[in-house]
């Protein structure tokens, strides 16, 4: 099992409730409005906990209403932390061009088994 509290996130801002992450790139789904790859501020709160911080508006909180609308008390979520630049910066854009900009399908680390298919490497 992984322990998150025993990474070097900071606590960046005075306000902060504990430590962030705040380069991670966020996947979330939705069976009517598909995937959504975006970044988002994740608060470390335990060792196998994290709070993704989604704000309103953005597609991250519409899918999580909708899985609360549908009764379900979470929303799958995949955190991909240690991307690559070009990947990192397509998760804040509105559209996703990263094979186009890097030329080659992106990579990404094992981690995940809910739907979402990515290309695994070691």
């Amino acid at each position: 099992d992984i322990d998150v509290t025993a990474f070097a996130f900071i606590k960046g801002n005075p306000g902060d409730g504990g430590p962030y992450i705040n380069t991670g790139s966020v996947y979330t789904s939705d069976p009517d409005m598909g995937v959504n790859f975006g970044t988002y501020r994740c608060q470390v709160k335990g060792p196998r906990k994290i709070m993704v911080n989604f704000e309103g508006g953005q597609t991250g909180i519409k899918m999580a209403d909708a899985a609360r609308d549908r009764g379900e008390n979470t929303l799958p979520v995949t955190l991909v932390i240690g991307q690559d630049p070009i990947t990192w910066m397509i998760s804040s854009s509105p559209s996703r061009p990263s094979a186009c900009v890097s030329g080659a399908p992106i990579e990404y680390p094992s981690g995940f088994s809910w739907g979402v298919r990515m290309k695994r490497s070691v």
